[in-house]
């Protein structure tokens, strides 16, 4: 059975996030309910106005964090380049903000790796 996006991350990570030469770290992206109106909706919860409570929830504020096509797994060389690392399951493929994420990390004398396996990152590497 093939590995997962995950595991390949993983074992990225474990292989080559310790070397002297480089640091290496994963870039998540995603959304995120900020802290402060967690607690602001404690608050109101605390007080029982239950009503205001609920209609909080139906819009929450969010933000959002990373931007579209970023690659899984980003660091530094040790010469000062850049280094993004996408990570795919065996049949996986880029999308078209990866796409345009890697030619804007080459463009700027930067090392992009699409992976499907440690060993891809180590042939460049």
């Amino acid at each position: 059975m093939p590995l997962s996006e995950k595991k390949i991350q993983n074992q990225i990570l474990r292989d080559f996030a310790t070397r002297t030469d480089m640091r290496l770290w994963r870039a998540s992206t995603g959304k995120a309910v900020p802290y402060s109106f967690i607690k602001q909706l404690y608050s109101v919860v605390w007080n029982k106005d239950f009503q205001k409570a609920i209609h909080m929830l139906e819009t929450p504020p969010m933000l959002s964090f990373g931007i579209n096509g970023q690659a899984d797994l980003s660091g530094i060389l040790d010469d000062g380049r850049r280094l993004e690392i996408e990570v795919k399951a065996p049949k996986g493929r880029q999308s078209e903000d990866q796409k345009v994420f890697q030619k804007v990390i080459e463009r700027f004398g930067g090392v992009y790796i699409l992976a499907k396996s440690s060993e891809d990152v180590g042939r460049i590497i």
